[in-house]
C-alpha cells in the first residue's frame, strides 16, 4: 500500500509541476513502453511461474529456467520495439517534440525498457521463495527513490525527457537490486534450457 501511495504523490507532482505539453509527451512516452513490455511477455512470466514451481528448490535448473526466460523476454522485446518504436516517434512529433528531443525520450523509454525485460523475469525468484520482504523492499526502495529525486528536481528543472530518465533509472536500481538477490539464491550464469 505504501508503494501505491508514493507512486500516486510521484504522478500528482508530475500533473502539478510539468506543463500540459510536457505531461502528454511523458504520458505518450511512458504508455508505450508499458505497451512493448506487454507484447514482450506474452505469457512467459505466467509460464515461469508455472514451471518455475517445480524447479525452484534447485539452484541450477531454476538458474536454466530464469536464463531461458530472459533470452525469451529479449527476443519478444527486440520484436515489439521493432514494432513499436516508429508508432511512438509518429506520434511524439505529431504531438509536438521536436525530432531531437523525440530521440531523447525515445531512447530514455527504451533504456528502461530493457531492464524491465529483465526485471519482469528476476522477479520470479523472490515470488517463487515467497521472500515477501524482499519484494516489499525492492519496490519500496525504488518507489522513494523516485520520488525523492523528483521532489528534488521539481524546483531546479522538469520535463518529460527528465521524468522518463528518473522512471528509468530507478527501475535499474530496482533492476540491480533483483539481480544481486537472485545470484545469491540461483545460478545465473546457468545457460538456458532448450528443452
Amino acid at each position: 500500500m505504501l508503494v501505491q501511495l508514493i507512486g500516486f504523490a510521484a504522478g500528482i507532482l508530475l500533473v502539478r509541476r510539468l506543463d500540459q505539453h510536457e505531461y502528454a509527451l511523458f504520458t505518450i512516452a511512458n504508455t508505450m513502453q508499458g505497451t512493448i513490455n506487454v507484447l514482450a511477455d506474452i505469457g512467459i512470466s505466467i509460464g515461469l511461474v508455472s514451471i518455475g514451481g517445480r524447479v525452484w528448490q534447485d539452484r541450477n535448473r531454476f538458474g536454466e529456467l530464469v536464463s531461458t526466460g530472459l533470452k525469451l523476454r529479449r527476443k519478444l522485446g527486440a520484436t515489439a520495439v521493432l514494432t513499436v518504436t516508429p508508432l511512438l516517434y509518429l506520434m511524439l512529433v505529431k504531438n509536438g517534440a521536436s525530432v531531437f528531443y523525440a530521440a531523447i525520450l525515445i531512447t530514455a523509454i527504451l533504456g528502461g525498457l530493457c531492464v524491465q525485460l529483465s526485471l519482469g523475469v528476476l522477479d520470479v525468484v523472490p515470488r517463487l521463495r515467497s521472500d515477501i520482504r524482499q519484494i516489499q523492499r525492492i519496490d519500496l526502495t525504488g518507489s522513494a527513490v523516485r520520488l525523492a529525486i523528483l521532489v528534488g528536481l521539481a524546483f531546479i528543472f522538469l520535463n518529460a525527457g527528465v521524468a522518463a530518465v528518473i522512471g528509468s533509472g530507478t527501475l535499474l536500481l530496482q533492476y540491480l537490486m533483483l539481480r544481486r538477490y537472485a545470484r545469491g539464491v540461483i545460478d545465473l550464469r546457468a545457460e538456458e534450457n532448450a528443452g
